[in-house]
């Protein structure tokens, strides 16, 4: 297992199949899809040959339950199998000829995971314990029911799910965006989105700009995001080593949502400040409530992002001990652990400042931009351990909050958002007690 973990996470074989993919002729990418639900399948079938019964047995010794079969596997699935899985489908290239081919073998995709994905987004489910039942195939009893938070393993069978869906999630946007009109139409639909396609007159009514949920492509009457964050988040062991991958997850499914908002929320005031639509009263009020309804969720939203953010101005612990400032991070989602998972979050909130920026509370934005300016002066001399043991110095890429918050206010980008008057007053003040601390010591 050691041989073949070692296999998966290297980055050589990563590039590869993401240079092959991009290369592979668009005809090939509706079978590739397919190719791959294939493969999905039999692994999830490979899953139900595991007891979980016996690593409840194992649980006095931690060392021992590591190495439990299901543990293992769900390990391989979760940390390595869903990132060749994301990357493959982030890979493919959709044009105008193979939008329709490779839509359809989204949904394909999606009917593959949809009877256990469900279990955790429908409104009627019980969520965690029918999750793992479907995964296993068989009822869980009242003893893994009592002990669950003790088997860290699941939150890696959360990992593979939500790759996946965040993935098919954008390919199957990107299709819609090029397919004809009449099938793009249908497509919305089963999306939850029609404000995807809408045009003309249709944007008049509030409801084809108000989508059903991020979660519309598993089920219709889908719980909301957040809902579905704070739910796993209460039911799994933070103390192990996947709960850091499963949370940065959560921020990108975050993300994703939040642009949807974005676009709604910039629809619907578009239709409230142009007289030209002659909205009567009822419409004008539906059109606000909606605003507002979008306007909270993407608040809340931003809210838990920017929660990991605090932990590193106020010096707390948080859901993995004390956060270190002086960590590094080589962008592998496979190397996430408690140590890289502040570098990685700060870096994924630096790269889409715009997005959420709009949504965060003054407060918050006052301590993302004290961390960004403090981490600018805080430099870590990267270690060159990596570099050395694999011989490829130029490949090796290492993030650290300080090379990260340096590119950031050296990018002209960040001076022309509506926060950009809180980062100059807040740079003059760094840089005011920077210069006195030199002279101090001089």
């Amino acid at each position: 297992m050691e041989s073949l973990t070692t296999l998966l996470s290297s980055e050589t074989l990563m590039g590869a199949i993401r240079t092959s993919i991009k290369s592979m002729p668009q005809g090939q990418s509706s079978r590739c899809i397919e190719e791959l639900t294939s493969d999905l399948t039999e692994t999830l079938k490979w899953m139900t040959d595991c007891s979980l019964e016996d690593d409840l047995n194992k649980l006095g010794d931690p060392s021992i339950a590591r190495k439990s079969i299901f543990c293992q596997k769900a390990e391989l699935l979760g940390r390595h199998l869903s990132e060749i899985y994301a990357s493959v489908l982030d890979s493919i290239t959709v044009t105008a000829s193979n939008s329709t081919l490779v839509g359809k073998s989204v949904e394909r995709l999606v009917n593959a995971v949809r009877p256990n994905f469900s279990h955790l987004v429908r409104n009627e489910s019980k969520n965690f314990n029918g999750f793992i039942s479907s995964i296993i195939g068989k009822f869980i009893s009242k003893k893994l029911r009592a002990n669950r938070q003790k088997i860290p393993s699941f939150s890696w069978i959360f990992c593979l799910f939500f790759r996946l869906y965040i993935s098919c999630r954008s390919l199957y946007q990107q299709s819609i965006g090029l397919m004809p009109p009449d099938v793009a139409t249908d497509a919305t639909k089963l999306m939850g989105n029609p404000f995807i396609v809408c045009s003309g007159k249709e944007w008049t009514n509030p409801a084809n700009v108000v989508g059903k949920g991020y979660f519309a492509l598993i089920a219709e009457n889908s719980n909301s995001l957040l809902d579905v964050i704070e739910s796993l988040s209460e039911s799994l062991s933070r103390n192990c080593a996947s709960f850091a991958p499963l949370v940065y997850i959560f921020h990108v499914m975050a993300l994703q949502r939040l642009n949807d908002l974005n676009r709604q929320i910039k629809a619907l005031q578009f239709l409230l400040e142009d007289d030209a639509w002659q909205l009567d009263n009822k419409d004008i009020g539906s059109s606000q409530l909606l605003k507002e309804s979008c306007s909270l969720e993407a608040a809340k939203l931003t809210s838990f992002m920017m929660k990991y953010v605090k932990l590193l101005s106020s010096g707390e612990n948080g859901p993995f001990g004390s956060y270190e400032v002086s960590g590094s991070w080589d962008l592998s989602l496979c190397s996430l652990d408690e140590v890289s998972f502040p570098i990685a979050t700060w870096h994924f909130l630096c790269e889409n400042i715009d997005i959420w920026n709009s949504h965060a509370s003054k407060k918050d934005l006052k301590i993302f931009f004290s961390n960004l300016l403090r981490f600018s002066f805080t430099q870590k001399i990267p270690s060159m351990d990596k570099e050395e043991n694999n011989g490829t110095q130029s490949s090796y890429r290492e993030m650290t909050l300080h090379s990260i918050s340096v590119g950031v206010l050296c990018d002209t980008f960040i001076y022309d958002q509506k926060v950009s008057i809180i980062v100059i007053l807040l740079f003059q003040e760094k840089i005011a007690m920077y210069v006195g601390n030199i002279e101090s010591t001089v």
